[in-house]
């Protein structure tokens, strides 16, 4: 990865952290990026999954499983999804709008 797309990385994945928060109620998350198949990536590529992590339930005592990614998962439906997906652009447009604010006050 070049040192310009790691910046850009670097500038976007907290504002997108903030509205996976936002939207999902969830403050606690992981970020977890693949790198290589025995690292679980089947294609080739950067990407990043910002993961919410709701309290657990008690019987999951296998604390690495969630940390790597596969604690307890819900899927969505397909209007459900796309509801999130509305309320994601929603509020990282206001995110940004926010930023754009107070940069402007410097």
């Amino acid at each position: 990865m070049e040192a310009v797309e790691s910046r850009e990385i670097g500038f976007w994945l907290p504002i997108l952290a903030r509205t996976v928060a936002r939207v999902t109620g969830v403050t606690d998350y992981n970020i977890v990026q693949n790198n290589g198949a025995r690292a679980a990536q089947v294609v080739p590529h950067v990407h990043f999954h910002i993961i919410p992590r709701p309290k657990t339930m008690p019987e999951i005592k296998n604390k690495s499983w969630t940390m790597f990614g596969r604690g307890q998962r819900d899927d969505l439906d397909d209007e459900e999804g796309a509801k999130m997906a509305g309320e994601m652009r929603r509020v990282l447009r206001e995110e940004l709008e926010k930023m754009n604010t107070s940069s402007a006050k410097l």
